[in-house]
Parts: C-alpha cells; structure tokens; sequence
C-alpha cells in the first residue's frame, strides 16, 4: 500500500499543472465592445481627478505608469 502513495501523489501533482490557459476571452462580432464588457486596450494611463472618495494628488508620474491619490484621512 505504501509503494502506491508515492506514484498517485506524483500522478495527481502532474494532472494538476496542466499546461492549457484556463481563461478564454472571446468576442462576438456583431456586439459593440462597450456593451458586451470586452477588454480594449488604452493608449495612456488614465486618472480620473477623483475616484469614489479618493482625489488625485498632481498629475500621473513621469513615467506614466502610476497615479497618486489621497483618501479624507490622509494629511494633504
């Protein structure tokens, strides 16, 4: 019974990393993307001057990759 463990072990660890993506987008052709919730890609890092209860502080960084924001209870 021992001499088993290790090879189901080692056979379910393989089953388990299995090398197919598991997520799928897709698409239909006859829906715009903005109502079927397709992803889109974007040109510039967008930053919203306030989100929910956040505000912006300056504008985007340099870099473009990030955007700092300050919540009601953060000094300013």
């Amino acid at each position: 019974m021992r001499a088993l463990i290790l090879p189901i072990c080692l056979a379910a660890l393989v089953a388990a990393c299995d090398s197919e993506p598991s997520i799928r987008i897709s698409r239909d052709s006859d829906q715009s993307t903005e109502s079927s919730g397709a992803l889109r890609v974007v040109d510039s890092l967008q930053c919203p001057q306030t989100h929910g209860v956040l505000t912006r502080r300056g504008a985007p960084a340099a870099d473009g990759l990030s955007c700092e924001y300050t919540g009601p209870r953060a000094p300013r």
